[in-house]
């Protein structure tokens, strides 16, 4: 199965009225059909996520699509260490120290 995982959101292709995800056009119309006049027209699908596969599904269709970005490969090199910063602010004065021993 090929990996569809960042297609992005579906939309409604404007020429066809199919739901396209990216550039996959899923044949699956998404525009309800006229109703008889002065009744109302049939539904169109809305396309959702299954919560288990994170598939797209629209209507009873699963489309296979993952809804969700995989990370399919691992980072890349660390780079290298960047400069040292300056030095940070001088802190709050100490307590007083515990007197010290006398000298010889």
């Amino acid at each position: 199965m090929e990996d569809y995982s960042n297609l992005g959101t579906p939309y409604i292709d404007q020429s066809t009225k199919h739901w396209m995800i990216g550039s996959l056009d899923t044949g699956i119309v998404a525009e309800g059909r006229d109703g008889v006049d002065g009744n109302d027209g049939v539904n169109g699908l809305t396309p959702y996520i299954d919560p288990t596969t994170k598939h797209w599904i629209i209507g009873s269709l699963d489309t296979g699509i993952t809804a969700e970005a995989r990370v399919t490969s691992s980072p890349g090199p660390t780079g290298s260490q960047g400069p040292a910063g300056g030095q940070g602010l001088r802190g709050e004065k100490g307590d007083k120290g515990d007197k010290g021993d006398t000298g010889p």
